[in-house]
């Protein structure tokens, strides 16, 4: 009897919802300084605060970082809100299939929710993500001379996000320059895309104390020797009869001393990491004279290793925001051992795999959460950008009408941003819903 998890995380969901509003009714929530907006706690700290007042001393620093990291914002606006346009018009002209990567539950960057997020490595790169965001959008809070009135986390089971209240009424007085509050909103975007690109550059630098132990396989031909043989996506072949293929060339080399007839036994490991052995009656090659077992394959390593070389394209950037949802989760199952770590990690376990995971994870995460929030739609920072710089340009031109203007123009693209994310959730599952 398989273990339906949507129900189970439903009602564990259901069941702390209802501890809330018992709390909240008893006011025992409020006597704590914990508010809550439906089943999320709003857990507020004035520690930190000192802290704080001591980083955001450096004054000059600060509004240079801010203002280096700004264009970076409107360039994350612009590639996010054309990424929008093109999924609608891919959701309206042919409209993707029900898949694993169309539930709903995979829409949200929540670890334990998304089935691609591992809990672990999960919540660490959330909560340092949160944590870096929020933090900054605090220290500039106080460099451009706005008291920030308390830190908090935001609680609905496990952390989903972090905060800064500044005082709202100095943020929008008239003492604060719209450039300061853009200052302000900008800083939690580029603090996370600094926080990922460090991470990952960390991630690529350990990458190279590893060693490949095979290739991965990524799709099978239908009726041919490796489908029949019951070879499926997702194992990693690492010996053919007695040849070790720890590479994509060696693999290649073995197979093209092959005949079409032989029969030739193939080890892999399974995404659980298990050794399966099988035997393939081998076809000829479409493409030569070789025996041919009918895979596709990739070397892992190399093709990790060369994803810096597609960022200069937008192809290369959309492979890394689909990267932990297409072709690689991080190192667990099979991946703990198609890699073997050498040099000075070669004796320590999988502690390297740890620190892969944990770099991964944070990378992505803060890479990701930046780019979401670039979208210009209030409440999210970029939203916030898009009104003030917006609406300076109107003001100028139209005085008070302007204003109002912009006023309208934001609204409308939030409502568009957000329909069409959800959208996105709606069409691809119509048949689900229907059913």
């Amino acid at each position: 009897m398989s273990v339906n998890w949507t129900v189970i995380v439903i009602a564990i969901f259901l069941i702390y919802y209802a501890a809330v509003e018992r709390l909240k009714a008893k006011g025992t929530l409020e006597k704590r300084g914990i508010s809550t907006f439906g089943p999320i706690l709003m857990i507020r700290t004035s520690r930190g605060l000192e802290i704080l007042e001591k980083i955001s001393k450096a004054k000059t620093f600060w509004r240079w970082f801010a203002n280096l990291g700004v264009p970076v914002v409107f360039a994350g606006m612009i590639f996010m809100f054309v990424l929008i346009i093109l999924t609608d018009i891919i959701l309206f002209t042919t409209p993707p299939e029900p898949s694993e990567l169309t539930e709903p539950r995979n829409v949200l960057l929540l670890p334990g929710v998304n089935k691609f997020i591992p809990l672990v490595w999960g919540i660490i790169g959330l909560i340092v993500t949160l944590v870096v965001h929020e933090f900054s959008h605090a220290i500039l809070s106080r460099v451009e001379g706005v008291r920030v009135k308390s830190l908090g986390v935001l609680y609905a089971l496990i952390p989903i996000g972090g905060f800064a209240e500044p005082d709202e009424e100095e943020l929008t007085s008239e003492k604060t320059t719209r450039m300061q509050r853009i200052r302000i909103f900008s800083a939690g975007v580029i603090s996370n895309f600094v926080v990922a690109l460090i991470a990952f550059l960390l991630f690529m630098h350990l990458l190279g104390s590893l060693s490949s132990g095979g290739v991965y396989v990524t799709g099978i031909y239908k009726d041919f020797p490796a489908q029949e043989a019951g070879i499926t996506p997702g194992i990693a072949i690492f010996r053919i009869n007695e040849t070790d293929t720890p590479d994509l060339k060696t693999f290649q080399d073995r197979m093209a001393k092959t005949k079409p007839g032989e029969l030739i036994k193939v080890y892999a490991y399974d995404e659980n990491g298990n050794v399966n052995e099988f035997t393939l009656n081998l076809t000829k090659n479409p493409y030569g004279d070789s025996g041919f077992m009918g895979v596709e394959v990739l070397d892992m390593l190399v093709i990790m290793k060369e994803i810096p070389v597609h960022l200069n394209s937008v192809t290369g950037w959309l492979m890394i925001i689909s990267m932990p949802f297409t072709f690689f989760g991080g190192f667990s199952g099979v991946f703990m051992h198609l890699f073997e770590p050498t040099g000075i990690w070669a004796d320590t376990g999988n502690v390297l795999f740890y620190l892969l995971n944990t770099l991964y994870w944070i990378g992505w995460i803060n890479f990701y959460v930046g780019l979401f929030n670039c979208l210009p739609a209030i409440p999210l920072d970029g939203g916030r950008v898009f009104y003030e710089s917006f609406s300076a340009i109107l003001t100028k031109r139209y005085g008070k009408r302007g204003e109002e203007i912009s006023v309208m123009i934001v609204k409308f693209m939030a409502f568009l941003i957000f329909a069409s994310i959800l959208l996105s959730i709606l069409i691809p599952n119509i048949s689900r819903f229907t059913v």
